[in-house]
């Protein structure tokens, strides 16, 4: 028997931007290092994976989102408006860590003027065996039809919401949720595979990101490790919270 830890180490590039000594532009930036005497070469290729990932967002705000903002000190030099500084903030939270598999999603929000922000979020879902992301389909009992499957399935849940009054969703429902069904808009909970759609995709902005668990059973598959080799060890990091 084979246990294994892996230590969360929480890596932050942040820097506020000016022009003229006025602050236009202020991100901050988080990604996961991971640590572990286990999965050495998985956890090295998963490390560059998002410290690289983390530098070319870094790069996107201080020249595509700074000369955006930087507009408002350059055709006011007077200073006659009030400058409203851009935000970006990325940050990450791990859903699933635990029977050789690790799940995560990141969501990025961006303030670029206007009555609010928007956040995007992204999710990968690494096999740490293998050193690869999984897709979605690895999780379906029969993956070449989990399409349709996943698909019926958020919309089960949506009928369910409505009836209880508990959310309101654009029209018309199922062809919302088909055209925007993206695979790769997922990731693991210690409960179950959760599906989730970006803002405005199928729901009005003040619902946020429209979320939708499907709990583990003999159709979606709980992860487990190849050939029984390791039997991990659960750790969550006190500044990191589980989801669902």
């Amino acid at each position: 028997m084979f246990s294994y830890y892996i230590q969360i180490e929480k890596q932050i590039l942040e820097e506020t931007l000016t022009v003229r000594d006025k602050e236009v532009l202020h991100y901050r930036i988080t990604y996961p290092k991971f640590v572990s005497s286990a999965f050495r070469r998985s956890l090295a290729e998963i490390n560059r994976f998002y410290q690289r990932k983390a530098r070319e967002y870094r790069q996107h705000c201080r020249t595509v989102l700074y000369a955006q903002a930087a507009e408002q000190v350059l055709y006011d030099p007077e200073g006659q408006f009030p400058i409203v500084p851009y935000e970006a903030i990325l940050d990450f939270c791990i859903t699933y860590n635990d029977d050789c598999v690790l799940s995560l999603y990141f969501d990025r929000y961006e303030f670029t003027g206007g009555a609010h922000g928007n956040t995007m979020r992204f999710s990968d879902t690494w096999g740490l065996q293998s050193g690869r992301r999984l897709p979605v389909s690895a999780f379906i009992a029969q993956p070449v039809y989990y399409k349709t499957f996943l698909i019926d399935k958020v919309l089960d849940q949506m009928r369910e919401n409505i009836e209880a009054g508990e959310a309101t969703y654009f029209e018309p429902h199922k062809s919302n949720v088909i055209e925007n069904f993206h695979a790769e808009n997922y990731f693991l909970a210690r409960k179950g595979l959760v599906i989730y759609y970006q803002q405005y995709d199928i729901a009005p902005y003040s619902s946020g990101i429209q979320t939708f668990l499907i709990p583990y059973s003999r159709t979606v598959l709980k992860p487990r490790c190849n050939g029984g080799k390791y039997c991990p060890k659960n750790f969550t990091a006190d500044h990191l919270k589980g989801v669902l």
